[in-house]
């Protein structure tokens, strides 16, 4: 396309073309359309998915459309609270912002409870659910897009094969197509995808906009294992971090909230009705993220608190979609969350896994456990009658599941927790609420690379201000000449990547660049927000000249520090 249309230098096409090439070259994502390959068989080797996003999109636009069928089973939002004399409940809106789909759960009064205790907790027709609570058809559509009625999904919440589950549902043109492109070869894969893009924009009552953008399919595949793993300086990582660790401040109110509540050794018989009286009364405004505290009774934990480690299960836990490879990490990961929850029985959680394709839990072999939109779909136990009580002995809280035994709630979702908000900030902060600070400062300026024995616990980096910074505007030469002037005082090496913060924005992804390719300094700076309250520059480990071999491998570990 480049070479065809010799497009201006400062063209959208051109911009588009640099930031998909270095983010191609640069990290290639399971999820991404642009690193979906075809492997010749080896069907155990590989999972191919359908989008769940746009599955759940047209499902809910059948169910609210005036002429949709009705039919279609619902159920009752499973986060109908009573608290006080009001019933609040967490109603989902879906969205999509700079091309990443998420959910936000807002708490909200739903008024009394007359008209949801007619509804069973089960799943009814559209029509029935009407009858049940005495309102017009058109009135239990709306339920459905303010989020009190969610349309019952016909796949599990395991299942990645939304197309052909929906199939029965929309259009019968999209079955199988999950099996079917994933053993077509490129250029018919490419025309299949169409085709299936095609019929789905056909079933909308109105296509979403975003619909031509979005990947239908994903695959992720498994290929040999490495030559060798972590070594022995794992366990010199751990030692190193744990004086860093501190347990966030939000923990400890809500141990002091449970007990103005209830007392010491009281319980909570509903620990999302606690979850909700919590964010009614407090909320979470003053907490900070990274807001902590010292742990009051070491870093050991206790039952539902799990004891303090380094590691991101999801990034272990994904891969486990792959059939090959699910009983050995399944066992893998289990046994650590048995491990850190003795005597508990585990659930596994992710947040927006109704939703958001890589959400959707990986493993089979934990409960998966869910308040909210979630439990629409098969396969999902309902927080409903988990309680909370609170532990003498240890100052913890600890959770029961409906037969009363303890419960641990395991997050193995790929949202950082950091990001996270309501209820499911008070629910990961139960479980885990540790965070791992490395040694070395975090103060503005230059802050060189905090390295020991071999492993790298901070990089590099040069926290800036916009103003510090050259602006690509008008003159190409002359902003690239001063973007080099502005390098040779700072000392930058000649690749970085580059993360803005602004007050009002949500967190951007880390941005690329290196100074022997123009257009990626001049695309990155371009995109510097002129409210950024500060920008870092950070070195890029390893570069691409800095890994000898033809392959990298991120390994995914556990570092104990309780």
């Amino acid at each position: 396309l480049l070479a065809a249309g010799s497009p201006e230098w400062d063209s959208r096409l051109v911009r588009s073309a640099v930031s998909y090439l270095t983010r191609t070259a640069l990290k290639p994502s399971p999820f991404a359309g642009l690193a979906t390959v075809g492997v010749p068989g080896g069907r155990a080797g590989r999972a191919v998915s359908s989008s769940r996003t746009v599955a759940l999109a047209l499902l809910r636009a059948l169910a609210e459309d005036p002429d949709g069928p009705s039919s279609l089973p619902v159920v009752r939002n499973p986060g109908l609270r009573v608290v006080g004399e009001r019933v609040y409940g967490l109603l989902p809106v879906y969205t999509r912002a700079r091309g990443v789909f998420f959910r936000d759960d807002e708490l909200t009064d739903c008024g009394t409870a007359a008209a949801w205790s007619r509804l069973p907790s089960g799943p009814v027709p559209l029509a029935r659910a009407a009858e049940l609570m005495d309102v017009p058809l058109r009135t239990a559509r709306r339920m459905i897009a303010t989020g009190l009625l969610l349309p019952a999904t016909p796949w599990s919440i395991h299942d990645g094969r939304h197309f052909t589950a929906l199939a029965w549902q929309a259009t019968d043109e999209v079955a199988g197509m999950e099996e079917g492109l994933a053993e077509l070869p490129a250029q018919e894969r490419v025309t299949g995808s169409a085709a299936c893009g095609r019929a789905l924009a056909g079933a909308f009552p109105r296509p979403p906009s975003w619909l031509a953008s979005v990947p239908l399919f994903h695959e992720v595949v498994a290929h040999g294992g490495a030559a060798r793993g972590p070594d022995e300086r794992l366990e010199r990582v751990a030692r190193t971090l744990t004086p860093g660790v501190r347990r966030l401040a939000l923990y400890d109110r809500l141990v002091e909230f449970f007990l103005h509540r209830h007392g010491p050794g009281g319980t909570a018989p509903d620990l999302l009705a606690f979850c909700y009286d919590f964010l009614t009364t407090v909320g979470l405004d003053p907490f900070a993220p990274d807001r902590h505290s010292a742990a009051r009774s070491g870093l050991g934990g206790h039952g539902t608190l799990g004891a303090a480690m380094s590691t991101v299960f999801y990034l272990i836990a994904r891969w486990a979609v792959v059939p090959e490879l699910h009983d050995a990490l399944a066992g893998t990961v289990t046994g650590w969350l048995a491990e850190r929850h003795p005597g508990c029985r585990v659930y596994q959680w992710s947040a927006h896994a109704d939703w958001v394709d890589f959400q959707r839990p990986a493993l089979t072999t934990l409960p998966y456990v869910s308040w909210s939109a979630e439990t629409a779909a098969e396969g999902v136990t309902d927080l409903r009658g988990f309680t909370l009580r609170h532990d003498p002995g240890t100052g913890t809280l600890q959770a029961a599941d409906q037969t009363g035994h303890p419960a641990a709630l395991a997050y193995l979702g790929a949202v950082p927790p950091s990001l996270m908000r309501g209820v499911d900030k008070i629910v990961h902060t139960l479980g885990d609420p540790w965070a791992a600070f490395p040694p070395g400062g975090d103060e503005p300026g230059h802050s060189p690379r905090v390295e020991h024995d071999g492993v790298v616990y901070r990089r590099e980096r040069w926290r800036l201000t916009s103003a510090d910074l050259p602006r690509p505007e008008g003159d190409l030469v002359g902003f690239l000449a001063e973007a080099e002037r502005r390098r040779a005082e700072l000392g930058l090496p000649a690749e970085l990547f580059l993360h803005q913060h602004a007050p009002a924005a949500r967190p951007d992804k880390p941005q690329w660049l290196s100074f022997d390719h123009p257009l990626t300094v001049w695309t990155a700076l371009r995109q510097v927000r002129p409210d950024a309250t500060r920008i870092d520059l950070v070195e890029a480990l390893p570069g691409r000249h800095g890994h000898a071999g033809e392959h990298a491998t991120e390994y995914g570990v556990m570092l104990r520090h309780g």
